[in-house]
């Protein structure tokens, strides 16, 4: 499985581009995601000529002075909102010499942030607040590098400097590792920000070819990258385990069947003289399966009952397997989920009852009493 998941993050390849190229893609609305990089913008295409033999393209080119790039993208019909901030790579280092690479987001404060991101705790969803004590860094960095909130770790800055920087909090975050930092709290650490900004812009839902393609043609802009395609890739992964789960829970399944069709066909065979003195006593059809099922309903409900801790430790277990360093799966069992493992279960055990009854009809009260045991 992590095989699979790895081959469908890191089957894509790269391409330099000329920036002339770039706004030509853009105005033709060939550019689904553009990413605003240090020295390059790296371009994800949305168009299918674009991809080749199933390999998605993505195009980087250099970056244009355009000091009226912000205020043109924010008169565009087809863009919301304009959020600038800072960003760059960069490798965190903690305290079990593991490292790590994130992706540095340097915001003037908290209503920029909330413009580009809901940042919030994975358990019980509360808002963060991005504040000048340290930074937020994203749930799977923290679980990869044993962080947590008030823990320190070696962040590099924008030049390549190692700075001891706080976890003020850890949010919510699926995919890539992310470390969000205000802007006065960073100059704590460097004396400057990085040379060269991103833009992070929310569209109205229109055209993505036609908003690349009117991007690309604008000064100043290095790379355009959409986090739909990101998105697109992560969901794809999540649709894949499908089969996984379906053949876990035919397995499962076959599995309740043949283990109470054996408790059950073995408790009639043990018990065939009981069961024909029960019938010469005059007990009707209906009283003889409640007085020969009630152990074996009993077993079932326990099973039930006790299958789902289990069960939802071992879902903990399996997520944290099929993961990758910079891939989270949600982990959260929702209580239907559990209502329906039980009544699916105590479902089962009803069907084998009803199918072994033919059996218990068939037991002969004057043979079964007449065997010697």
């Amino acid at each position: 499985i992590m095989g699979f998941v790895n081959n469908m993050l890191r089957d894509t390849t790269s391409q330099e581009i000329s920036y002339d190229e770039f706004l030509t893609m853009l105005e033709a609305g060939n550019v689904e995601e553009v990413e605003v990089e240090s020295t390059r913008l790296k371009i994800t295409p949305k168009s299918q000529p674009f991809s080749t033999q199933g390999v998605q393209l993505t195009f980087y080119t250099g970056i244009m002075n355009d000091p009226q790039l912000v205020s043109r993208l924010e008169n565009s019909s087809d863009i919301d909102s304009v959020t600038q901030c800072y960003s760059y790579s960069a490798k965190a280092y903690g305290s079990q010499a593991l490292n790590e690479t994130v992706l540095v987001e340097i915001f003037e404060g908290q209503k920029e942030l909330e413009q580009a991101y809901r940042i919030r705790t994975m358990k019980g969803h509360k808002p963060i607040e991005l504040g000048d004590a340290g930074v937020i860094i994203s749930e799977k960095l923290a679980e990869n590098m044993g962080l947590s909130p008030g823990s320190v770790f070696t962040l590099e800055d924008h030049l390549g400097h190692l700075h001891e920087v706080k976890v003020a909090a850890v949010c919510e975050m699926y995919i890539r590792h992310y470390a969000f930092i205000s802007s006065s709290y960073y100059e704590t650490l460097c004396a400057e920000h990085p040379e060269d900004a991103t833009l992070l812009l929310k569209t109205n839902g229109g055209d993505h070819v036609k908003i690349q393609n009117a991007l690309v043609n604008m000064d100043g802009i290095k790379a355009v990258e959409f986090f739909d395609t990101t998105l697109d890739s992560f969901n794809t992964m999540v649709k894949s385990l499908d089969l996984i789960v379906w053949t876990l829970l035919i397995s499962s399944m076959s599995l309740a069947f043949v283990v109470l069709g054996n408790l059950i066909n073995v408790n009639i065979s043990e018990r065939q003289r009981e069961i024909a003195t029960l019938k010469v006593l005059g007990f009707r059809r209906p009283e003889v399966k409640s007085y020969i099922y009630k152990e074996n309903n009993i077993l079932t409900i326990l099973g039930a009952i006790c299958g789902m801790p289990l069960g939802n430790l071992l879902h903990h277990y399996i997520m944290r397997m099929v993961e990758m360093d910079y891939v989270m799966f949600g982990r959260t069992v929702k209580p239907v989920s559990f209502l329906m493992s039980f009544a699916l279960t105590v479902l089962f055990g009803v069907m084998v009852d009803h199918f072994m009854s033919r059996k218990l009809h068939k037991i002969d009260m004057v043979e079964s009493l007449k065997s010697v045991e």
